[in-house]
């Protein structure tokens, strides 16, 4: 709840979700990588409100490596956004030393500015991603992926999440598996895993699936979606192209929903 570290949404007054805890840890990790809150500090509580309200955030200056990601935490648009799953793949993935996933926008790609940066400020950046990935890893058992108004905003409670999963049959090596992560009295949250079970690695790939009758997707992470009829079609998304053998990625949705039908439906996938 301190102001410096609030999402644009919550400092404008609208609903809050995990999304909007994403910005959350994405403010911690810029403050504990430059010194500083993304947009500063301010004692006059409606001014730093104001300024994060703008959501206008300067690329930061000692991140290194871990620049992209840190602005892709900090998309002012929320479905923009990683899930925190997502955030706590990026972040394990850098301090493993491996390459880092960020956002890419579309046409245009998100270019930062290349500085010099010291072996010691890396270290001290991928220590600090060390130790908010432990984070996440706990606010994920706590409660991964939770349902709009986890924030505490709504005063919702959410019901126990399905672990159900179905998993389609592979197409030259790849598969998937349709997860209910979550669910609310109007509305329920989905994680699905594009797996490689074959030998060789899947450069594109496209899940497909039908959604029932009067359920709507009201936004998608991680994923390129279409949509014909009840059929619903995702894509990869430039940064989850390519799936290494054993390999996996994710990409998740919430959907409104008028009825309390929770299936689970087949899914297929197919290597591009």
């Amino acid at each position: 709840g301190t102001p410096a570290y609030l999402a644009p949404e919550v400092a404008l007054g609208q609903d809050a979700d995990t999304r909007s805890d994403v910005f959350s840890l994405g403010a911690t990790l810029y403050a504990a990588l430059e010194g500083l809150p993304p947009f500063g500090v301010d004692e006059n509580a409606i001014v730093m409100l104001h300024k994060v309200a703008a959501g206008e955030v300067r690329p930061p200056d000692h991140a290194g490596q871990l620049a992209g990601l840190v602005m892709w935490l900090l998309r002012r648009d929320p479905a923009e956004r990683p899930s925190m799953r997502g955030a706590h793949d990026a972040l394990s993935a850098a301090v493993a030393g491996c390459p880092v996933p960020e956002y890419q926008p579309r046409p245009a790609t998100l270019e930062l500015p290349r500085r010099r940066v010291s072996r010691r400020t890396v270290v001290a950046g991928v220590a600090a991603a060390g130790l908010v990935a432990a984070g996440v890893a706990l606010g994920i058992l706590i409660g991964d992926d939770a349902t709009p108004g986890a924030s505490g905003s709504t005063g919702t409670t959410a019901t126990p999440p399905s672990t159900t999963t179905t998993t389609a049959r592979p197409s030259a090596g790849c598969a998937a598996s349709y997860r209910v992560t979550g669910s609310w009295p109007d509305g329920y949250q989905v994680e699905v895993t594009v797996r490689n079970d074959g030998d060789e690695a899947v450069t594109g790939w496209t899940v497909r699936w039908h959604l029932p009758r009067g359920h709507q997707i009201r936004d998608l992470w991680n994923g390129e979606r279409a949509q014909n009829g009840t059929e619903v079609i995702v894509r990869n998304a430039d940064w989850n192209v390519t799936v290494d053998p054993g390999g996996s990625t994710n990409f998740g949705f919430n959907v409104n929903a008028t009825d309390d039908v929770r299936s689970v439906p087949d899914v297929s996938c197919e290597a591009d």
